[in-house]
């Protein structure tokens, strides 16, 4: 599994960096029929790199892969620390 995160742009997203290692319990769901439901997890850093997520990441997008199957596709919303 590998979590990959986008700017957010959405015509034309650019892969800023893969997070696999830097997130730790991470949840998600999908919704019938065939949706993405929602997904939750912990970053692991330090309170100024917490920070700059909280005020620069709204809204970029968030991919987990396994392989070549999405198993998520969303954006990241309701950031806190």
């Amino acid at each position: 599994m590998e979590l990959k995160l986008y700017d957010n742009l959405y015509s034309a997203p650019t892969l800023i960096e893969v997070i696999t290692s830097k997130v730790q319990n991470v949840k998600f769901t999908t919704k019938l029929p065939g949706g993405f439901g929602y997904c939750s997890f912990y970053l692991k850093a330090d309170l100024p790199k917490a920070w700059d997520w909280l005020s620069t990441k709204s809204f970029y997008r968030i991919l987990i892969t396994d392989q070549a199957k999405i198993l998520f596709d969303g954006r990241l919303e309701d950031i806190g620390l």
